[in-house]
């Protein structure tokens, strides 16, 4: 099965955005390159500063040939920081019956419950997780999702593919995957 990956790199020294498109050249069948946010802003495409994740995915996915199932969605940050391993073995952990694998971390920053002006009280954190690159998905089922879901929320990925009946394996730094599921 073929895997391609989108790139979104900030980075300004093309011989490191080389760099980091080598290192998925290398192990996947094809690379495609998107601007990441900070590249959009400085070239005056502040109207497209709102894109999320999902949203890039997207865009890249326009240039991967059409019968290529799974996609690897890779920010420049995380590609330098991690390594290509865990992408790699994010990309073996996707299987028929997941339709992504998405890295996530712990949220750690303090949520306080406002009414008003009024600071109400603080949020439980446990079970919070925040989304992070790389995210792999399956095409079809990322199509799918969007079939039934329409482009009402483009927000989010997992979230997307849960709420639309998709089982999505989530990777949480340094720990086993886990699976969320809209059926328990």
């Amino acid at each position: 099965m073929t895997t391609w990956g989108v790139l979104s790199t900030a980075v300004d020294d093309r011989h490191v955005a080389a760099r980091l498109r080598g290192m998925l050249a290398d192990h996947l069948d094809g690379v495609v390159e998107v601007p990441s946010l900070p590249q959009l802003a400085s070239v005056g495409r502040a109207s497209l500063l709102g894109r999320t994740i999902l949203q890039q995915l997207l865009v890249g996915m326009s240039s991967v040939p059409k019968d290529v199932e799974r996609i690897a969605y890779v920010d420049g940050d995380a590609l330098g920081t991690l390594g290509i391993e865990p992408v790699l073995e994010m990309i073996s952990w996707l299987d028929e019956e997941h339709a992504a694998v998405v890295r996530a971390i712990p949220v750690t920053d303090a949520l306080k419950l406002v009414d008003g002006s009024r600071l109400v009280g603080s949020m439980d954190r446990r079970g919070l997780y925040a989304p992070q690159p790389p995210h792999v998905v399956r095409r079809n089922a990322l199509a799918a999702a969007l079939d039934v879901d329409g482009s009402s929320s483009l927000e989010d990925l997992a979230g997307l593919l849960v709420r639309t009946g998709h089982r999505v394996r989530v990777v949480w730094d340094g720990a086993e995957p886990m699976t969320l599921s809209s059926k328990g």
